[in-house]
């Protein structure tokens, strides 16, 4: 500390030395090392010219996304990209070795190396680079060994297909429209202007058409709950039914549908709650709008934020919202109500009413056709995608619970989510935090260069719960809601549902997914701790869900010691879907990297399964 103290350095090397003091590491950083090589960089180079090494860009690595497509990121500055910069060239791509771990190799010279360190690189380190392919003390790279394998994982795997398979959730445009005609799809517009298609004779609804398919149609309506018309765009003609379309009016008006109960809700523009969906049970608890009647079934829609899905169901699986409803005024003659949003206070079913109540504590009498029921999903939009990993800009969104409290959460689209709209449905990854911690993406900036980050934000929608609890408490039941929520939107692939935290964040992966083990396709506690009191509970909800544990055993903050009971409590109970892996000589503190960033085999591991 003495020589740090007096000695020329780069900014904030003090700072990460203080840092790793407290965790009893200082000597693994080589303080002294790092700054004899950056004095004689600059004894080299001049000041001027060691400013321009630093930022000049040219030194690029080709990785893989998820559906196998390439992009580009710089290790120095973190920075990703889909394609190069003007002048610049790649010389070093991404492999996978027959341990699965990833390592980088130069097209030219054939060298390896299983890791970049920034401003260091194999090419032009005085060491002559990495071609035995040996790694360095600093390796990044899995450090994990398995100690325990349930017999049963092996049985559960499914090996990730090829893209663009339908079992991955990825549907191509084409595929979606093949054997369609053009004279079948209709333009339509969301409450918010958004364009959608609707396939008028197979009731497909699309966010997006491929330019060989072009809409022939356009539909309108005078105001909200009045019924469509439609334009033929080559002519200008309108009608009211385009032939061979679907039928959406009229329907209602057998006998049928007048009968008591919650089917005298259902008309055109209704706002109503889907239940007791056996197949697609994903949509249950929704609100939906009726959006019209085919073949004695209800067309319902799902909010614009869960992809505007439309769906045939039985009247018998529509009940009118519940109280508490989150609700939004709409088509009213008071114009300055409209928009205006509230909660439903109470039920009229004589003359199917909603009594709402609004921000001004006023209590206001709505038809059923006047408002549309509010996805819990508060502020999130589908536009929040990145094509490249920055720097905090993750989405900041608000889920509204079942008892009206705001809870708040980051989400990440996958990097190609933009060019994939409606198209395909990505594995969703719930990312738990420790205690003070922060959301998956932004846990440092160092972390955004990561093989292991940079893998999860190509392959997985990454929400990351704000945990309003403390280690000693218990996880919160919003978040089980949350995620039952998302599970409805077309972009989520709702059999591949993953669950994963560190520290504090991996107790609440034990008690989060013992609460509502249907939803998740496998978890992975890392660096967790758990209640001793709920060994026994924790063990029989999650005996038949997979699970990957991955600890320390030279963690000091949370024992290995401690927590060998509960595994041993599912190993009783046949422990076939566990799996322990375990690493000497990493500290607490940087287990998130260990786990999450050095390497991909979390990830992988969770991707091989899914719910049936």
């Amino acid at each position: 500390l003495k020589y740090l103290l007096l000695a020329p350095r780069p900014a904030g090397v003090l700072e990460r030395a203080r840092a790793c003091t407290r965790h009893g590491v200082l000597a693994r950083l080589r303080v002294r090392a790092h700054e004899q090589t950056h004095v004689r960089r600059r004894r080299r180079t001049g000041p001027a010219q060691a400013s321009a090494a630093f930022c000049k860009m040219g030194f690029w690595v080709q990785l893989l996304d998820g559906n196998d497509k390439a992009y580009y990121w710089d290790p120095d500055s973190g920075m990703t990209c889909w394609s190069l910069p003007s002048g610049e060239s790649c010389l070093w791509k991404s492999a996978k070795a027959d341990n699965g771990q990833t390592y980088f190799y130069n097209e030219r010279t054939n060298e390896t190396t299983w890791s970049f360190s920034p401003g260091r690189h194999p090419a032009t380190s005085s060491s002559g680079g990495f071609a035995s392919g040996k790694q360095e003390e600093d390796d990044r790279s899995w450090k994990f060994t398995v100690v325990h394998r349930g017999q049963g994982l092996d049985a559960l795997v499914q090996r990730a297909l090829q893209p663009g398979s339908r079992s991955r959730g990825h549907i191509s445009l084409e595929e979606l429209v093949e054997g369609t005609d053009s004279a079948d799809w209709v333009e339509v517009r969301d409450d918010d202007g958004n364009p959608y298609f609707w396939n008028c004779r197979s009731g497909t609804t699309l966010s997006s058409l491929p330019p060989a398919h072009p809409p022939q149609w356009r539909a309108y309506r005078a105001g909200v709950g009045e019924p469509w018309y439609y334009e033929n765009l080559p002519t200008g003609r309108t009608v009211w039914t385009i032939p061979g379309m679907l039928d959406l009016r009229g329907a209602h008006a057998d006998d049928n549908w007048a009968a008591e109960g919650p089917r005298r809700w259902i008309e055109l523009g209704a706002a109503l709650f889907l239940t007791g969906l056996r197949s697609g049970s994903r949509y249950n608890d929704q609100p939906v709008e009726v959006h019209g009647f085919c073949n004695g079934r209800v067309v319902v829609k799902l909010a614009d934020v869960l992809g505007g899905t439309l769906l045939a169901v039985k009247a018998d699986s529509l009940q009118p919202l519940g109280k508490g409803a989150l609700v939004e005024l709409r088509g009213l003659s008071a114009d300055h109500l409209n928009g205006e949003v509230g909660t439903v206070e109470d039920i009229d079913h004589v003359s199917c009413r909603y009594f709402v109540r609004l921000p001004n504590e006023d209590i206001k009498s709505i038809k059923v056709d006047k408002l549309i029921g509010r996805c819990r999903l508060w502020n999130l939009t589908l536009s929040a995608g990145q094509q490249w990993l920055q720097w905090r800009k993750e989405a900041e969104c608000l889920f509204v619970d079942s008892l009206g409290q705001h809870c708040k959460f980051c989400l990440h689209f996958p990097l190609e989510f933009a060019h994939t709209p409606g198209t395909q449905a990505w594995p969703l990854l719930v990312y738990l935090h420790g205690t003070g911690g922060s959301s998956f993406m932004t846990h440092s900036r160092k972390s955004l260069g990561t093989v292991g980050v940079m893998y999860a934000a190509s392959k997985f929608v990454v929400v990351s719960p704000h945990c309003d609890w403390t280690w000693r408490g218990q996880p919160k039941r919003w978040v089980n809601e949350m995620v039952s929520t998302l599970r409805a939107a077309s972009w989520v692939d709702e059999k591949r549902i993953y669950l994963t935290g560190c520290s504090m964040g991996g107790m609440s992966t034990w008690e989060v997914g013992s609460e509502r083990p249907d939803l998740y396709a496998a978890i992975a506690p890392v660096a967790a701790h758990h209640h001793e009191s709920s060994e026994d509970r924790l063990a029989h909800a999650l005996q038949a869900t997979p699970t990957l544990v991955t600890h320390s055993q030279d963690d000091e903050t949370c024992p290995l010691s401690k927590e060998e009971p509960l595994w041993d409590k599912i190993r009783q109970l046949g422990g076939h879907l566990l799996q322990i892996s375990l690493a000497r000589e990493i500290d607490h503190g940087f287990m998130f990297k260990a786990a999450f960033c050095d390497d991909t085999v979390l990830y992988d591991w969770l991707l091989q399964f899914a719910k049936e």
